[in-house]
């Protein structure tokens, strides 16, 4: 897979990759937000620099995609995305190998994101990267519905030289 930094152009093949990849929540109770963001909210985002994206090609097609920001001293990630043809193959993880790679490369201590709770096969893909569990939210949906939300994090760490000088990633 080939994996680059998304420029607003993105927006459309970000929000299609997205749209397929969480439509099987359309019909959970408390369904993803995600489902609910359009094409012109991604590309504002990201021509504002609120925001970067990640996306990753297969033979020309874009099957995968992961937004992120630095926040709260680390990278932070949301709406890792793969098409669900392409699930199952190892995108999802070589998507936040590179984000990991750039996130030290800008020296960043941390990467973390928000995974409910109730989709353990999220969780079981954070584990197995090295992520654990550094906190846990109640979220309160629309129709009552309150969902467990989990922080996971992993600390990265930094080269450094004997004299204490960042050596890079």
């Amino acid at each position: 897979m080939d994996i680059r930094l998304a420029t607003s152009t993105d927006a459309n093949a970000i929000h299609l990759i997205m749209m397929d990849a969480y439509s099987e929540y359309r019909v959970v109770p408390g369904s993803s937000s995600a489902l609910g963001e359009t094409v012109d909210d991604i590309r504002d985002a990201i021509e504002s620099g609120n925001e970067k994206a990640l996306v990753g090609s297969v033979e020309g097609s874009t099957v995968a995609c992961v937004r992120y920001s630095l926040k709260d001293g680390g990278v932070y990630f949301y709406r890792l995305a793969v098409r669900r043809g392409w699930q199952g193959m190892g995108f999802a993880k070589l998507l936040l190998f590179h984000l990991e790679s750039l996130a030290k490369a800008e020296a960043q201590p941390k990467i973390w994101c928000k995974v409910r709770y109730s989709v353990p096969r999220n969780i079981y893909l954070y584990q197995s990267l090295g992520y654990v569990k550094s906190g846990e939210e109640l979220v309160h949906k629309d129709k009552g519905v309150t969902l467990e939300v989990w922080t996971m994090s992993k600390s990265l760490s930094i080269g450094r030289s004997s004299h204490g000088v960042d050596v890079g990633p």
